[in-house]
């Protein structure tokens, strides 16, 4: 991501596995800090969060109460760049739509998160304000969810720390507990 950019993480390793391809979560989380490396350029610093938690079960806070039943976990990636304005956002996920410059963006990164989420039987929800920055959040079901028939499934913790290693830069500005 650079230097220019503080990378925060509270991920626990005690999250439970989520159904989804580990390369395509790795895939979709690049995607997502690749939107945030960008807005956050524009405003010339910034600070990129990943967080996970575990939301839905009768137990968690009420962060999500219009998700269908059942528990979910929710991967968060948040940014401190520009923002979207409503208009940009309502079109964010469309294919082939991008606000960056020609040659910079293809506009397929967050149809392709998008689409990931729905193929893992999840969803992606966009906000974001004008001058505050963006927060994605996937949510996925937990393996567990899907019994001994599940095809394969994800360490959130394991994904987001490989992801981090190899693609974030230098480790000085990656924040993560223990």
């Amino acid at each position: 991501l650079g230097e220019a950019y503080t990378v925060r993480v509270d991920v626990s390793p005690q999250l439970p596995r989520v159904l989804a391809e580990p390369g395509d979560l790795e895939a979709m989380l690049i995607n997502l800090a690749t939107n945030s490396r960008d807005a956050m350029a524009e405003a010339g610093h910034g600070v990129l969060s990943i967080s996970a938690t575990v939301v839905g079960a009768p137990e968690a806070s009420t962060a999500a109460p219009d998700l269908p039943g059942g528990e979910w976990v929710r991967i968060v990636v948040a940014d401190t760049g520009v923002g979207m304005d409503p208009e940009v956002l309502e079109r964010a996920m469309e294919p082939f739509f991008t606000t960056k410059p020609l040659g910079r963006g293809t506009g397929l990164g967050l149809a392709l998160a998008r689409e990931f989420a729905e193929r893992s039987g999840g969803l992606l929800r966009i906000e974001s304000v004008p001058g505050s920055g963006t927060r994605a959040s996937l949510f996925l079901h937990p393996a567990s969810e899907a019994g001994p028939a599940a095809a394969t499934d994800a360490s959130v913790a394991r994904t987001v720390k490989n992801t981090l290693s190899h693609r974030a830069g230098p480790a000085g500005n990656i924040h993560a507990p223990g």
